[in-house]
């Protein structure tokens, strides 16, 4: 059983942020009978020039990105950017170990503040039958066994990539809200209360200069971090590849065909990385990049994000959730932690030194 849970982290992230002498500490209610709140703390420098750093977008991604919040705090220069920490943009999943928020949504695709909520283009239908089975899961060996066999069915016939591309676009129909990757039909709570928030209190007119660092997990090789560049980034390529040479990996969100992370992520929308920069109107210069942390082979994450959609949505009369949360947060082993922390405090320094 994990020690990490949504409140714990929480508290941590509030703690440290009065212990560090924050200027501002806010919470958005997401949800007031369920204690469901998206929490900030701002650490106030040059007005135009700012870092906005997110965690939990992806709710039970959300440890890795609370913990590393939660370090860069100690040692906040007094000469810097402003700074923004977004603690648990998706605080449902963080609290129920779920990817996705409390209408089933992936809150990473559902970023469209100026554009509509309809499938541009429909591969989902090649893979919903391999990926959503409706009925009550009873999590066993052989059910993950004849789950696997389906998914193996599905790379036969699309082949590796067009699957894994057919299911990380999504769906946008409402008649797939109980379906994996449902990318919603409307924009969500969380992107009203986050962009309403940043308007109301002048930042996406003041700011100049503007860092987006979005952490996840899930993708790419266990502990090590990819930076997947936004298609908001003003910077030129030649530019990034050097600023982030220190991570394992720099590839280009929906340009990089050849990444093992961002194959098959030519057609996502919606992403907090590509749309979030877009309403900061005065923004000159722009770096706005996901953080993904490995853990799992490609193969055993899609296969228990398959089993935890169908036991939420359809019944289980065994699965535990904290078997979602164990493929994309391995914080029990230390030496994993360690190194997942570590890179995400050097990208923020290395980001926070050029701004």
């Amino acid at each position: 059983m994990t020690n990490y849970t949504y409140e714990k982290s929480r508290d941590k992230f509030r703690n440290c942020a009065k212990m560090y002498n924050a200027d501002i500490l806010d919470s958005l209610v997401i949800d007031d009978k369920d204690d469901l709140t998206i929490d900030i703390a701002i650490f106030k420098r040059d007005p135009k020039s700012l870092i906005l750093h997110i965690s939990g977008t992806h709710g039970v991604e959300g440890f890795i990105g609370s913990e590393i919040q939660t370090e860069i705090m100690k040692n906040i220069p007094s000469k810097s950017p402003t700074i923004i920490f977004v603690h648990g943009l998706n605080p449902f999943g963080m609290k129920y170990f779920r990817r996705v928020n409390e209408n089933n949504v992936d809150l990473n695709r559902n970023a469209l503040f100026n554009s509509n909520f309809k499938d541009k283009i429909n591969l989902y239908k090649n893979v919903t039958n391999y990926i959503n089975p409706k009925y009550t899961l009873h999590d066993t060996i052989y059910s993950r066994i004849y789950r696997l066999y389906n998914m193996t069915k599905s790379i036969i016939k699309n082949g590796f990539t067009n699957s894994k591309r057919a299911m990380v676009t999504g769906t946008y129909d409402p008649n797939n809200s109980k379906c994996l990757f449902y990318c919603g039909n409307e924009l969500q709570k969380s992107h009203k209360l986050l962009k309403n928030y940043l308007e109301q209190n002048g930042y996406t007119k003041i700011v100049e200069d503007l860092c987006l660092i979005d952490v996840h997990s899930g993708m790419g090789k266990m502990g090590k971090d990819t930076i997947m560049v936004g298609s908001s980034n003003t910077m030129e390529k030649e530019y990034l590849d050097k600023l982030f040479s220190e991570s394992y990996d720099v590839c280009y969100t929906h340009n990089d065909s050849t990444n093992n992370v961002t194959k098959g992520y030519e057609y996502t929308r919606g992403d907090v990385a590509d749309n979030y920069p877009t309403f900061f109107t005065n923004a000159k210069k722009v770096i706005s990049v996901t953080q993904e942390f490995g853990t799992y082979h490609n193969i055993w994450v899609a296969l228990e994000l398959i089993l935890e959609n169908q036991a939420w949505n359809y019944g289980s009369t065994n699965y535990d959730n904290r078997k979602l949360y164990n493929i994309f947060s391995p914080l029990h082993d230390e030496n994993i932690k360690n190194e997942m922390i570590t890179r995400g405090i050097n990208t923020f320094n290395i980001v926070i030194n050029k701004m």
